[in-house]
C-alpha cells in the first residue's frame, strides 16, 4: 500500500521507511532466488524518524518511500530506490529526471488496489512501456508493478494480487522479444490476517504467497510486509520468516520505519532490532 492513504486503511499503523538498492525477461541465471543473502531495506515516509539510527546495522542496504524522491532526506548510507507511484500527475511529473542516477526503479504502487494506483492491466502495460522502459539503459533494472496479496477483484472489477501480476507479465512478455516491455524483477506486498489468527497460520500464508510470486521465474522484492498484532507476535513471525527468506528473495522491507513499529522515540525499537539482526 501507499503511504498516501494507509492511515485511512490501517489507522492503527504509522507510516514507513524502507531499506534498499518468455525468456528475454529473465535478466540473469539467478532466477527467482538470490543465491545469497536477501538484502534488507527500510520503508519510510515524511513522518518517519531519521534513518540514520539504523546506520550501525550492516544488514540494512537500501530504502524506499513509495515516491520518486526521498521526501525527508533519506540517509545517504542507504541507497534510495525511486517509485513511480502511478502514471498520473503529480507522480509522473519529472519522473524521468528524478529517476536518473539510480540502478533500480519500482513501478506503480498496488495497481490492483482500488485505494492505490488502481490501474487496469492494459493501461499499466502501456504506461510501463512509455514511462519505465525508456529508463532501462546502462544496466538499470526495472521492477514490475507492486501488487498486494489481495484476492478476488476490487470494487472496480480489477483482479487483485498475483492474478493481476501474472496478467501484466503475460502481456508484457508478448513484447519482450522486441524490447518494448521487460521487467527485471517482481515486487509484492504482503499483510497478515486481521482476525487474530496464529503466527503459524500467517507464516504458512506468507510462504505460500512468496512461492507464487517466484513462479514467473524473476527475482522477487517484498517491498512491504507485516504481521498484524502486538510486538511479541510480530517478533515471533520474524523469527520464523527471516531465515527462510535467505535465498528465496532478492530484497525485502518490513512495514515500516515509524515509532511504534521499527522505532520508538526516534530510536531503533526491539522490533526494529529483531528485523535488522534476525
Amino acid at each position: 500500500m501507499s503511504v498516501f492513504n494507509r492511515t485511512t486503511v490501517f489507522s492503527i499503523l504509522p507510516f514507513f521507511c524502507f531499506l534498499v538498492e518468455s525468456l528475454p525477461q529473465i535478466p540473469s541465471s539467478s532466477g527467482s532466488g538470490t543465491g545469497g543473502s536477501a538484502q534488507k531495506g527500510l520503508a519510510f515516509n515524511d513522518t518517519s524518524p531519521s534513518l540514520d539510527v539504523f546506520d550501525p546495522y550492516s544488514s540494512i542496504t537500501w530504502c524506499h518511500n513509495w515516491n520518486s524522491a526521498p521526501n525527508n532526506g533519506a540517509d545517504s548510507k542507504f541507497p534510495f530506490v525511486p517509485t513511480l507511484w502511478s502514471d498520473q500527475s503529480p507522480h509522473s511529473d519529472n519522473w524521468a529526471s528524478l529517476a536518473q542516477g539510480h540502478s533500480e526503479l519500482l513501478s506503480f504502487n498496488e495497481p490492483d488496489n482500488q485505494g492505490q494506483a488502481n490501474m487496469r492491466v492494459d493501461d499499466a502495460v502501456s504506461a510501463y512501456k512509455n514511462l519505465m522502459m525508456p529508463l532501462r539503459v546502462n544496466g538499470v533494472r526495472l521492477g514490475a508493478p507492486s501488487v498486494s496479496n489481495g484476492v478476488g477483484t476490487n470494487g472496480n472489477g480489477i483482479e487483485m494480487g498475483m492474478g493481476w501480476l501474472n496478467d501484466f507479465l503475460g502481456k508484457c512478455n508478448k513484447e519482450a522479444t522486441n524490447g518494448a516491455c521487460i521487467a527485471d524483477f517482481v515486487s509484492v506486498h504482503w499483510y497478515g490476517c486481521t482476525d487474530g489468527c496464529s503466527v503459524e497460520t500467517d507464516v504458512a500464508a506468507f510462504q505460500d504467497f512468496i512461492g507464487k510470486a517466484k513462479e514467473p521465474g524473476l527475482p522477487v522484492w517484498i517491498t512491504e510486509f507485516q504481521r498484524f498484532g502486538d510486538v511479541g507476535t510480530q517478533q515471533q513471525f520474524l523469527d520464523h520468516v527471516l531465515g527462510w527468506l535467505e535465498g528465496q528473495v532478492e530484497r525485502h522491507a518490513y512495514f515500516m520505519v515509524q515509532d511504534g513499529i521499527l522505532t520508538n522515540g526516534g530510536q531503533v525499537s526491539d522490533l526494529g532490532n529483531k528485523y535488522a539482526t534476525g
